[in-house]
């Protein structure tokens, strides 16, 4: 597990990763078990190796002959061409896709997918459901490369999730989650990698509801599906339910019909004015709207409705959506 963990910090900074034989030595009990996923590709010619003279970079190769070949290394301004035979070099490349491939089974995905968005920076790994919610899933080997235009990419959709290696230092909206790939690894085996449990549900929540086609948006963090307020105190467009408390179909019809109108205070209505749009008495309107306010309290939700000017009755001003 360490070796992986090596890598993928790594390449946070360099990419694509080469693995030397040196590397193989050292890490003769992991290394084994990443070319058996299919993790490391033995390169047969190499287009760029690790230097020999800095040790601390990849150094493209410049081919001579089919024999002999040479580096330069550019940490080093007086260091001379390293030459080498091309045929007696060994090493291995990390293969991200089939990372993501190995990644995406652990976390029990399964139709896996796989798209550079940036080239070598950024996978898109699709819309994929993960404990109940579905998210739009993305790699970044490091966020801070990513230019400020294309972050669009991640912050525009409703619920990103974004598995990341490094360290972010840039500022991203709330709705974004991050996850620290490299916090959800336990061990890996010739049998794939496995994933910590808790570490994943500590993003990942359980019983969580993806809002359906129909759902009412009251408020970014707020929504009304089939009878039962759901509520996102983390902003990232992931719902619980409240309660297992359903609000009544009429309650429902309530607020359905308030929202469908919506200007707040312009378009609030009386009791009789919604006696007349519903076909049910005002004392029946009336207790199913204390019914409304009772949950909202009794779950530490903002109130949906609120009475306007002239008792009028509206959907609450402060409750806001942004579509």
């Amino acid at each position: 597990m360490d070796f992986l963990i090596e890598i993928l910090n790594k390449q946070a900074r360099l990419f694509p990763i080469v693995i030397t034989v040196d590397d193989a030595n050292k890490r003769k009990r992991d290394f084994d078990i990443l070319p058996a996923l299919a993790l490391l590709e033995k390169t047969s010619d190499p287009k760029n190796i690790w230097c020999v003279t800095c040790h601390n970079e990849d150094v493209e190769v410049h081919h001579v002959s089919k024999d002999r070949a040479y580096t330069m290394c550019t940490q080093n301004e007086h260091a001379k061409r390293d030459y080498f035979n091309p045929a007696e070099i060994q090493q291995w490349q990390f293969n991200i896709e089939n990372f993501l491939s190995a990644f995406q089974k652990s976390m029990d995905i399964l139709s896996p997918t796989i798209s550079e968005s940036i080239d070598s920076l950024l996978w898109s790994l699709g819309t994929q459901t993960i404990n109940g919610a579905d998210y739009h899933l993305f790699f970044c080997r490091d966020i801070n490369d990513i230019e400020k235009p294309k972050l669009s990419i991640i912050t525009h959709l409703p619920r990103s999730a974004v598995f990341y290696t490094g360290t972010p230092q840039i500022s991203l909206p709330d709705k974004v989650l991050l996850v620290p790939i490299i916090d959800l690894f336990q061990k890996i085996t010739e049998k794939g990698l496995f994933l910590k449990k808790e570490a994943v549900e500590q993003f990942f929540s359980r019983n969580t509801y993806a809002t359906e086609d129909g759902s009412i948006m009251l408020d970014d963090n707020l929504a009304l599906e089939k009878g039962y307020l759901l509520s996102d105190q983390s902003t990232r467009g992931v719902f619980k339910k409240t309660s297992e408390e359903k609000l009544p179909p009429l309650a429902c019809i309530i607020i359905e019909h308030l929202y469908g109108i919506r200007k707040y205070s312009q378009n609030s209505k009386t009791l009789s004015e919604l006696v007349t749009d519903l076909g049910h008495s005002k004392q029946v309107i009336s207790k199913e709207i204390k019914r409304i306010s009772n949950v909202c309290k009794k779950n530490n939700l903002p109130e949906i409705l609120h009475k306007y000017t002239g008792n009028k009755w509206g959907i609450n001003h402060r409750l806001k959506y942004s579509e």
